[in-house]
């Protein structure tokens, strides 16, 4: 019995080792920054251009944009394998900045806006540098994400004004994230973190839906069709007609959501 509790003694102790050990690896970091544009991309299909039609000419202009621009909050779980390599992942929240576009007539105006907010969950591989104050690290990993990308139309015209809102939803965001980094340590476990990070990112919504249409102050969702309320997007489609019992069908788009900017945050070690 004595040599029974010997050796559940030293499994126990060795089992507290392991788990001590285990939490000295582990982490915790909250950060939040902001990304600006990246990988931009023409969206004319989303009235995502300037245009001006005056009493001699017509003119239109492009504009690239990238919806991933914007503020970011995110948590992360990460474990350290040895001194030099880790493994994150982590789970971030974007805000998107709005990218906004002018029709110009002789009756008015018509302003259009494009925004998008994001989940996005990002496992990563860490690189880690040495150092007792300062360490620099690498990181590379996927990116996913679940998205809403809005669209405002908002016209102001002589004979009528109209305000519409439109949000395209649904399907899977794939990419890749990079970033460049430094750790300093504050006191006992917490440590200021600082870093460059990169995103390249696409989005192909699998539907959109008018969610608010509004004549003169009016409230005119009624009057809208189904076919005019809702579009389902394809990779392709073959059809003769249009139902407008059914949501329209249109094909794929993939709208870009790159970006490159700061980050700030703490890192609480386990």
């Amino acid at each position: 019995m004595k040599k029974n509790f010997k050796e559940s003694l030293i499994v126990g102790f060795t089992c507290l080792l392991a788990l001590n050990a285990f939490a000295q690896k582990s982490y915790l970091t909250f950060n939040t920054g902001y990304g600006m544009k990246l990988s931009t991309q023409n969206i004319p299909d989303l009235y995502m251009y300037n245009y001006i039609n005056d009493a001699d000419f017509t003119t239109r202009e492009q504009i690239n944009l990238s919806l991933g621009k914007g503020i970011m909050a995110e948590g992360s779980y990460g474990y350290m394998f040895g001194k030099n390599i880790g493994a994150e992942i982590g789970f971030s929240y974007l805000k998107g900045g709005k990218t906004e576009s002018k029709f110009t007539y002789l009756s008015g105006e018509i302003h259009n806006s494009l925004s998008a907010e994001m989940i996005r969950i990002t496992p990563t591989i860490i690189i880690s540098g040495e150092g007792e104050k300062f360490r620099p690290y690498g990181k590379l990993g996927l990116v996913t994400g679940f998205g809403t990308v809005n669209l405002e139309e908002n016209s102001n015209l002589a004979t009528v004004k109209e305000l519409k809102t439109t949000k395209f939803r649904k399907g899977l965001a794939v990419g890749a994230s990079a970033g460049l980094g430094i750790i300093t340590t504050i006191s006992g476990p917490f440590s200021f973190l600082c870093e460059l990070n990169t995103v390249t990112l696409s989005y192909a919504p699998q539907m959109s839906e008018v969610t608010e249409f509004t004549r003169d102050g009016v409230n005119k969702m009624d009057e809208l069709t189904l076919s005019q309320k809702e579009t389902q997007f394809y990779d392709s489609m073959k059809f003769k007609t249009i139902n407008p019992d059914e949501p329209r069908p249109a094909l794929k788009q993939k709208l870009p959501f790159g970006s490159i900017g700061i980050k700030v945050g703490l890192k609480i070690d386990l």
